[in-house]
């Protein structure tokens, strides 16, 4: 059996095993996990930082006062 064949076989019988609701949640902790130690300018839905006006919402540099 070739490496590429015996691999394939392999991941074939690792992917039946495995509990398809177990897998899910490790996914998912996997993905959590990925997404907590980005660094800060990678992250999504970071919280809005204010403007240099003080504003906390709003376009960048528009006075909401």
């Amino acid at each position: 059996m070739n490496p590429d064949a015996l691999k394939k076989e392999e991941e074939r019988k690792r992917n039946a095993a495995y509990d398809p609701v177990a897998r899910w949640r490790h996914i998912q902790q996997t993905i959590t996990w990925a997404e907590a130690n980005l660094p800060p300018h990678l992250r999504r839905n970071r919280p809005r930082q204010p403007t240099r006006h003080g504003a906390s919402l709003g376009a960048p540099g528009v006075r909401t006062g």
